[in-house]
């Protein structure tokens, strides 16, 4: 399961085969480099991830780290450094086309673990599931929850996003202005995902406070990203509140 989210795939068809369309992992990851606001986004995750993988080496001493939905291999190559082995997991062959050739030091299968759990009892102290569950349906995204809950290590830790943050400043201007699209997913319902499956919130970061978009006012992206990278820095329950990009941490309830 891919993280590209063609938001009238998506709606039209399902997340599942969304990710049969061709060129989609090409596609995607030309989007990632290219966009300014997205490419701005990334770079501060991967300071938030690089952060959660360093702590729970400390805390663990090695690190396993399966990512769900690992797309083209963005996160398992901003990770490399951090964790000891690393597992991906996709159900398009398009996307793990190109995260081969990045030549990843990771193992990629291409399966839908939710329907084939190829991974069997094997536990990883991080888990990553990024742009997946604000797109896919909310039964897919219970038993997605369910199997990687399965797959977390006692002391490990789950970390996902919800970029579509309903009570983002973006979406609250997109209301305003008419110009909303498909609607955003709050964090009840994202509390809702990760309580129902055992787990509690460890901790949570914000990222795009500012609302411009993927789409417009690029122009802006360079001014805005010294305020964004300060916003992210000091996480306060406000300014996360609004972001458009929430990151959790979590761990088992028990």
């Amino acid at each position: 399961m891919g993280e590209s989210d063609s938001k009238e795939t998506v709606q039209r068809t399902g997340y599942r085969a969304s990710h049969e369309v061709p060129g989609k992992g090409r596609d995607y990851d030309q989007r990632l480099r290219s966009n300014p606001h997205r490419a701005m986004v990334w770079s501060i995750e991967q300071v938030v991830l690089r952060r959660v993988a360093r702590d729970l080496r400390r805390a663990c001493g090695r690190v396993r780290h399966l990512d769900f939905a690992c797309g083209t291999g963005r996160i398992l190559e901003a990770l490399t450094a951090d964790v000891d082995e690393a597992v991906g997991v996709d159900v398009s062959a398009e996307m793990l086309a190109v995260a081969k050739e990045k030549n990843l030091a990771a193992e990629l299968h291409h399966a839908d673990i939710t329907e084939e759990d190829i991974l069997e009892d094997r536990q990883f102290e991080l888990i990553t599931a990024f742009r997946f569950f604000p797109n896919a349906e909310p039964d897919l995204r219970q038993s997605a929850m369910a199997v990687l809950v399965r797959h977390l290590s006692p002391h490990g830790v789950l970390v996902f996003n919800n970029h579509r943050n309903e009570a983002s400043l973006l979406e609250l201007v997109s209301k305003w202005t008419g110009k909303l699209g498909r609607p955003g997913v709050s964090d009840g319902e994202m509390r809702a995902i990760y309580e129902g499956a055992g787990l509690r919130l460890a901790g949570q970061f914000g990222i795009g406070l500012v609302p411009i978009s993927e789409r417009r006012l690029q122009w802006l992206v360079p001014v805005i990203s010294p305020l964004e990278r300060i916003a992210a820095a000091f996480n306060t329950p406000l300014t996360r509140r609004y972001c458009q990009d929430i990151i959790y941490v979590c761990r088992r309830a028990q």
